[in-house]
């Protein structure tokens, strides 16, 4: 028998090639698949295209890639299809019976959130939050009249807080009061505003905004100088709500893909 399995084998490696139809086993079901046999190494080949990897960064792209796919590869139901997302973004698996490929999806946040979630927490000197503000300007419908507010506090030279910030909040007034001595002696003091409304996007090229308000604790730093420490108590619940949000949408684009498997995991 060995001698006829050699034989077999010798016969076969006179042909260039055998084409041969075999059975490929997915993780849920099977296809038949034709290989070739190549004379030149004695093994059979198939011929199967590599493995799609890409990426994307907005909701939209993500949506019209799983659509789009779903076109080219005639499954308009999205059958073996799966959308994960993350805290981060997700992906998109074009086949979970016979692996093709991915899609990687990060969003990119808009700078201004970037910003806000850099330095939500963070005490801040005069200068510091000038500068904090005038980037986030954009997003701050009275901008102008807010830098005003707190470039009036010109805290330079030997000038010092003269007594604690004080919060008021009556009718002729609301904020923190700030009193100090300027460099030649006078006295002065001034209101400051307790924070503001930012409306910006989560992400980059995102069409929805989201308000977020931004609360100023107006503090002595020690060495009788201005600080002023930055709160966004409902950025963390606002991000969660935005990124609900980019689910919700993906789900109303596909609505079409009854068996798109969509998961979230955060």
């Amino acid at each position: 028998m060995i001698k006829e399995a050699i034989n077999k084998i010798l016969e076969l490696k006179e042909h260039t090639s055998t084409d041969v139809t075999v059975n490929e086993y997915g993780r849920y079901t099977e296809r038949k698949l034709d290989c070739k046999f190549d004379k030149a190494n004695g093994n059979y080949k198939t011929h199967t295209a590599d493995r799609l990897t890409r990426d994307v960064s907005t909701i939209k792209s993500l949506s019209a890639a799983v659509i789009e796919e779903a076109k080219r590869r005639e499954n308009m139901t999205g059958q073996n299809m799966t959308v994960l997302f993350t805290q981060k973004g997700g992906a998109f698996y074009l086949d979970d019976d016979f692996p093709a490929g991915e899609y990687k999806f990060e969003r990119t946040l808009s700078q201004q959130f970037k910003t806000l979630q850099r330095l939500a927490g963070k005490k801040l000197n005069h200068e510091e939050f000038l500068t904090f503000i005038q980037e986030l300007s954009p997003s701050i419908d009275n901008f102008k009249k807010l830098y005003r507010s707190f470039l009036k506090v010109r805290i330079i030279g030997n000038s010092e807080l003269s007594s604690n910030p004080v919060f008021v909040d009556n009718e002729a007034e609301s904020g923190y009061k700030v009193k100090f001595t300027l460099e030649g002696g006078q006295p002065d003091e001034d209101i400051i505003p307790q924070g503001f409304i930012c409306n910006l996007p989560y992400t980059k090229g995102a069409e929805t905004k989201y308000e977020i308000p931004v609360e100023t604790m107006i503090l002595n730093n020690g060495d009788n100088e201005l600080q002023i420490k930055i709160l966004c108590p409902l950025l963390e619940q606002i991000e969660e709500k935005a990124i609900f949000d980019e689910v919700e949408q993906f789900r109303g684009d596909t609505k079409g893909l009854k068996d798109l498997l969509i998961l979230e995991s955060y």
